[in-house]
């Protein structure tokens, strides 16, 4: 399977390994990923959960993820998620943001996602604090005691080829409503 080592613009399988074991012993859940770039992860992860819909804009990407990572309960929706309806989303347990990594474009996924699903059970963030704007999103979040931090996932180590530093920068995180 590809990894943040193979494709940057994916999560390592660490970060993957570490969101089946924060969920395994939880009732069946299903995701909404936000940003599913090729489908990598999407279909690392669907034997795990009910349901997994992906959404991505990239047309390319779309046809990368139904020729090489469709499985049984997982599908790519054609989705762009700073125009598009969000009612148009099924109903999810868990949102996975893996998007825009901009202040702007990370808290108008957190912001959609939280008007979209009030009781969303987790919201898991891909590039916790190797982006800037996604951690100042987070911290916000968090400061604000709308959410809080369930667990650190991922990498904590520098990645080759990334487009930042990640040299003690954790790689993801879940976080839960307060």
């Amino acid at each position: 399977m590809i990894d943040i080592h193979d494709d940057v613009f994916t999560c390592s399988a660490k970060m993957r390994n570490d969101i089946v074991d924060f969920c395994k012993d939880k009732e069946p859940m299903s995701m909404l990923e936000i940003g599913t770039h090729k489908g990598y992860t999407n279909k690392y992860l669907a034997p795990y959960f009910n349901k997994i819909i992906g959404t991505e804009i990239l047309d390319e990407h779309i046809e990368f993820f139904n020729i090489h990572c469709k499985v049984e309960n997982n599908e790519i929706r054609k989705f762009n998620v700073y125009y598009d309806d969000w009612k148009t989303l099924p109903e999810v347990d868990i949102v996975f943001i893996d998007c825009v990594h901009s202040y702007d474009g990370c808290k108008m996924d957190v912001t959609n996602t939280l008007k979209r699903y009030p009781n969303i059970k987790y919201i898991i963030f891909d590039d916790y604090e190797v982006w800037e704007g996604v951690r100042e999103v987070v911290t916000e979040f968090v400061t604000e005691g709308i959410l809080k931090i369930e667990k650190l996932i991922g990498l904590d180590t520098l990645i080759g080829g990334h487009p930042s530093d990640r040299k003690g920068k954790q790689e993801g995180c879940i976080v839960s409503l307060v």
